[in-house]
């Protein structure tokens, strides 16, 4: 690279190398290693082991609030006692590692760093770097662990959580409704789990209605202009025939399906509350495009 007659490519070198000297040289020389101020910690003040351990009861006391969408799982809090983490022990005395699907500890991973991050942020305000959850079934057995990085919940976006937590509560119970219903309810009826909406149009009014203890999920719809003597076998197989197609082409509905849930059971009632048709919605009927008569 040549300009008049000179090779600037040399030129660039050893203003470059002058700089690099110049800057190495002019660093000043630190009294103690970085690594070795790094291991240096203030020692915690009576005021911030108060303020920790107030934080500490605050969690324990959630967790045992929200059992039923930890599936009953016994929480035990480990105080930091010097350490820059949290412990909790999260125990199931009823039941055995393998029991536990991978959508279920995925459910749970997701619910516990929404729990810590929107409940318990102050951690980080006392040098709590993480809060750690290890799960342990009725043989002492940990099969799990969650990590919840308290810098991480600085950037914590609470609509994305919600729809995370919706989507994978949902799969957790649809895969157990089978195998363990009982537990399955336990996260739907939890409030974790939002169950989909019937989109509303002109002169109806939709409800969710919550679950039958086969999972089956419950709606009524209300038709606010007529009465139930006015529909004949013709018109109330319309009705089934709109509700078949408003599950089986809406992808929240077919999802809840698709994950193990039966069905769906929708009452439809007249003005008055009198009922003018039940129609159950399951993925055979889905697949055969057509309610039957």
């Amino acid at each position: 690279m040549k300009w008049f007659g000179i090779d600037y490519r040399y030129v660039i070198a050893a203003v470059g190398a002058v700089f690099i000297l110049w800057y190495e040289g002019s660093t000043p020389v630190q009294d103690e290693p970085q690594a070795e101020q790094a291991k240096e910690k203030s020692q915690p003040t009576q005021s911030n082991i108060e303020a920790l351990k107030g934080i500490n009861d605050k969690l324990a006391e959630l967790l045992k609030n929200h059992r039923d969408a930890l599936e009953g799982g016994r929480a035990d809090i480990r105080a930091p006692d010097g350490s820059r983490s949290v412990s909790v022990k999260l125990s199931y005395p009823e039941r055995i590692a393998q029991s536990f699907s991978a959508e279920e500890k995925k459910y749970f991973g997701t619910f516990l760093l929404g729990l810590t991050c929107v409940e318990t942020p102050s951690y980080f305000d006392y040098d709590i770097d993480d809060v750690n959850y290890d799960f342990y079934d009725g043989e002492g057995t940990r099969f799990d662990s969650v990590k919840v990085q308290m810098k991480a919940c600085r950037n914590f976006n609470a609509e994305v959580h919600k729809q995370n937590l919706d989507r994978d509560a949902w799969a957790a119970s649809g895969r157990l409704v089978k195998s363990d219903p009982k537990r399955s309810l336990m996260i739907a009826r939890s409030g974790t789990a939002v169950m989909p909406e019937i989109a509303e149009e002109e002169g109806y009014e939709s409800t969710a209605d919550g679950f039958k203890e086969d999972g089956t999920l419950l709606y009524t719809i209300k038709h606010l202009k007529e009465q139930a003597d006015q529909f004949d076998e013709e018109a109330k197989y319309r009705i089934k025939n709109g509700s078949l197609n408003g599950v089986c082409l809406n992808s929240d509905f077919r999802d809840r399906l698709n994950e193990g849930f039966p069905g769906f059971e929708i009452r439809h009632v007249d003005k008055d509350g009198k009922p003018i048709v039940n129609v159950f919605i399951s993925e055979t009927e889905c697949k055969k495009g057509r309610p039957d008569k």
